[in-house]
């Protein structure tokens, strides 16, 4: 692994992971560790979510009887 790294800035990943017999999935992935798994990521409210006090409305809406 350490040699395809050494390697790849003169020939190329492709080239150097092919030389080495190191796939280059592998190679990326030790370049960029992922987070730790203390690490939550935040996700953001949806653009299309409804809003607080929507979902009471319209189930007052869709409850009504014609």
């Amino acid at each position: 692994m350490d040699a395809a790294e050494e390697l790849a800035p003169e020939v190329g990943t492709a080239a150097a992971c092919r030389a080495m017999g190191v796939s280059r999935a592998t190679l990326y992935r030790r370049r960029n560790p992922t987070r730790s798994t203390d690490e939550v990521p935040v996700r953001g409210q949806q653009p299309r979510a409804l809003k607080a006090e929507e979902p009471s409305r319209n189930s007052r809406l869709t409850q009504r009887t014609w």
